[in-house]
């Protein structure tokens, strides 16, 4: 299955792949087995130490700008100032448990930033990117 991810050139696709070969340009998939992505939502809670987080952020922002790059990561971003510490990611993967390992890696999540992460598959059937984000569109 192609899909057209989110933050390249207009016309390129990706095909979410179960194999070896995870996510690539649709012409260079090696793998054998091509799944369907699925929209996840990951719901980060992170500590009260705002000095680790502060100190550890440009590791964790350099770990996710290729997930982003690659159309892994659809967006990303902290919680606005006066809500509670924590975050919200979107990846288009073929599983549960690619956003786990994606959690398992984050120096957030190795540093002891993250106090919990909450992965939640998203289907949203309403709105402008309902359809890419549940592959009907």
């Amino acid at each position: 299955m192609l899909w057209t991810s989110f933050g390249r050139a207009p016309g390129t696709t990706i095909r979410a792949c179960r194999g070896r070969c995870a996510q690539r340009p649709a012409d260079a998939c090696a793998c054998e087995d091509p799944g369907v992505a699925t929209t996840f939502a990951l719901i980060y809670t992170y500590t009260d130490d705002t000095e680790l987080r502060d100190a550890t952020r440009p590791a964790h922002r350099d770990y996710l700008r290729p997930l982003g790059e690659d159309g892994t990561m659809l967006a990303a971003g902290a919680w606005a100032p006066g809500e509670d510490p924590g975050g919200l990611l979107i990846f288009r993967v073929e599983d549960r448990a690619a956003v786990q390992r994606i959690v398992d890696n984050d120096p957030f999540s190795t540093a002891g930033v993250v106090a919990r992460a909450e992965i939640r598959e998203w289907a949203p059937p309403l709105g402008p990117l309902a359809g890419a984000l549940t592959g009907q569109g």
